[in-house]
């Protein structure tokens, strides 16, 4: 099978709050039974496209500079198809951040620096929409650089590898991990 490859910058929350993230996808995919739900759990795209060069922990590390306020999600929202957690805060300079590492790509099915998303809506949706999505405040956080793989015909991601991540643990402060965790699957469950 022929694949292909894109690079995603994504924002990620600390692990209960990724956590609670996932069930509300979770609950997203049970009413609506849209896979898309369980694509990109507990990651927030910031930019997708292609590096102009290798990007390390340490260059990805760059971004965090000088952003020192924190995060929370607001509502969920309806862009272009797409359901997302909308979050506040730092979001708009992170993403000129990330898209500056990224040659951008000029249309993608996920909107960066939208927020959570949350899947495709579907008329089935609107029972998670009335639901109380999490309220969630973050100031640990970190940037993931993910090498996303797909069929070479569509879109259909068949994993990701996670390239380089930049923590953010305390107030305005950065750290780096010592080398990228290795590869990931993301297991696609068809209807027969």
């Amino acid at each position: 099978m022929r694949t292909r490859s894109l690079f995603l910058i994504a924002l990620l929350p600390p692990g209960p709050q990724e956590r609670e993230l996932q069930l509300f996808a979770s609950r997203i995919f049970q009413a609506g039974g849209d896979a898309s739900a369980l694509a990109l759990p507990g990651l927030l795209p910031l930019a997708l496209g292609t590096p102009p060069r290798r990007i390390g922990n340490d260059e990805l590390a760059t971004s965090w500079q000088g952003i020192v306020s924190g995060f929370s999600t607001a509502s969920v929202a309806l862009h272009e198809g797409g359901l997302y957690l909308e979050v506040t805060g730092p979001l708009a300079e992170l993403e000129a951040r990330a898209r500056a590492l990224l040659e951008p790509l000029i249309a993608f099915p996920v909107l960066p620096g939208k927020g959570f998303y949350m899947g495709k809506a579907t008329s089935a949706d609107l029972a998670c929409l009335l639901a109380q999505p999490p309220s969630l405040s973050f100031h640990a956080a970190s940037l993931s650089l993910r090498e996303l793989h797909f069929e070479a015909e569509g879109l259909r991601l068949l994993g990701w590898t996670e390239k380089a991540r930049a923590w953010r643990p305390g107030r305005g402060k950065t750290r780096k991990r010592s080398s990228p965790p290795g590869p990931k699957a993301l297991a696609v469950h068809e209807d027969e």
